[in-house]
């Protein structure tokens, strides 16, 4: 997990869109929403999974339509009420409640749903994961899931976060920038050769010059023979000879104006005593054309150090 200081306002806003994509016109998707931040911290994408995977449900319960709701709200828990709350115990939360107007689903199901492979879907049609992996999700984030439904009434699955008044961090890849576009020189150091490739293209496609080099030894003599400017490095942190930081090292050295994006497969909390200096220049694998480029624009744009 890579938990940042979010607002969940903004998250089910932003994916307003997709989910517009994932479900069928004749369901009704309405969001309320509180006009101030309702602030958590939480790995933004994996809450976005659990609203998608709440969201694909609710869709596969309304064959023949009917209403989504997503609702964020804040609330109090007093001393005296935790323990009628379903084991939450008493402070600030900021609660989704996800609600469709389903087929809703008996007792049984209920006590059910988050279990892995559990599924009441046909044969091919379902994993049993998607809830498994939302409560696994909610729990790893500190918070609470539960469900309320009855048959032909739809179900209701409501999370509770808790609430934080730290400042809403702003992430390298949620930075607004004018363009994704460039027309700078980037080395790009991984030994996945697939990623590589893929990287390229999707740099290529928005201007981007792109050198590759497969290990901290390749990049060195890449970057000792080019003869024009290289602006930016993009190493993966986990090379197969040293560190991507390593290898920075060495490569600013020389190159002062050299600026550095690190990526890897592991997730930032991971990374120990790689984690120093990286935050605000880091991008997690598997990432999207969007997220890589808006980072590379992102740091490329900023003052040098």
């Amino acid at each position: 997990m890579l938990p940042k200081v979010i607002d969940l306002n903004a998250v089910v806003d932003d994916l307003h869109a997709m989910l517009k994509k994932l479900i069928r016109e004749n369901i009704k998707i309405v969001l309320e929403l509180t006009s101030t931040p309702n602030v958590v911290k939480a790995d933004k994408s994996q809450i976005e999974q659990v609203i998608l995977n709440l969201a694909i449900n609710a869709r596969d319960s309304m064959p023949s339509g009917g209403t989504l709701t997503i609702k964020v709200t804040a609330i109090e828990i007093a001393e005296t009420k935790s323990n009628s709350n379903n084991g939450i115990g008493s402070g600030s939360y900021v609660v989704m409640k996800v609600s469709d107007s389903g087929k809703g689903m008996n007792e049984q199901t209920q006590s059910q749903i988050f279990e892995p492979f559990f599924t009441t879907k046909a044969l091919g049609k379902g994993t049993g994961l998607g809830l498994s992996t939302v409560y696994g999700i909610v729990k790893q984030s500190g918070g609470h899931i539960s469900v309320s439904s009855q048959p032909d009434k739809g179900a209701t699955f409501t999370i509770h976060l808790p609430q934080v008044k730290e400042p809403i961090t702003r992430s390298l890849v949620e930075e607004t920038v004018k363009s994704l576009n460039g027309s700078e020189t980037i080395l790009f150091v991984e030994d996945e050769e697939q990623v590589r490739k893929l990287a390229k293209r999707l740099l290529e496609n928005n201007g981007y010059t792109v050198i590759l080099a497969q290990d901290a030894q390749d990049a060195q003599k890449v970057m000792a023979e080019y003869k024009r400017p290289v602006h930016l490095l993009i190493t993966d942190l986990m090379l197969p000879d040293i560190t991507g930081s390593q290898l920075a090292k060495k490569l600013t050295e020389t190159h002062k104006e050299l600026k550095v994006l690190y990526i890897s497969g592991y997730s930032y909390d991971l990374l120990h005593e790689e984690r120093d200096g990286i935050e605000n220049a880091f991008i997690q694998k598997p990432f999207t054309e969007e997220r890589l480029t808006r980072g590379v624009r992102t740091l490329l744009d900023r003052p040098a150090a």
